[in-house]
């Protein structure tokens, strides 16, 4: 099972996000995936909730997180003191992903609210027992 550290880099909402990964984002990817023991980082935005009042891009770190982290700290700190974003944090212990992830990121980039995807499942576990009886 592969395991990914995230960092969340919170902003004010979609202009924020979008200038984000056009100043930073996208130019530094090359940046990390060049440090020893690191096996690649993506970025996903997870601001798509007109709910909150706060959004989020944030980086997934396979292999060496510590390294990165300890690397690109310092451009974080430039970012928050730049306004670009209002905070960076640690998602807590690396988060492990599997198969699993493959229907849920299929659904997001679907467009489906949670609510639908949950929905989703379910059915789609209704139909599995159905086939198993």
């Amino acid at each position: 099972m592969v395991s990914v550290q995230r960092i969340s880099l919170v902003t004010d909402g979609h202009e924020a996000d979008e200038t984000l990964i056009r100043e930073y984002v996208v130019l530094s990817l090359d940046r990390p995936n060049a440090i020893n023991g690191c096996e690649g980082v993506r970025f996903s935005r997870f601001g798509i909730d007109p709910r909150y009042e706060k959004s989020e891009v944030k980086l997934g770190i396979y292999g060496d997180h510590e390294a990165v982290i300890e690397t690109e700290r310092d451009r974080w700190d430039d970012l928050e003191a730049r306004g670009m974003i209002d905070a960076f944090h640690d998602e807590g212990g690396p988060m492990r992903t599997g198969w699993w992830m493959l229907p849920h990121l299929l659904v997001n980039q679907a467009g489906y609210d949670t609510a639908e995807e949950i929905d989703g499942y379910f059915q789609a576990m209704r139909e599995r027992l159905l086939v198993l009886t």
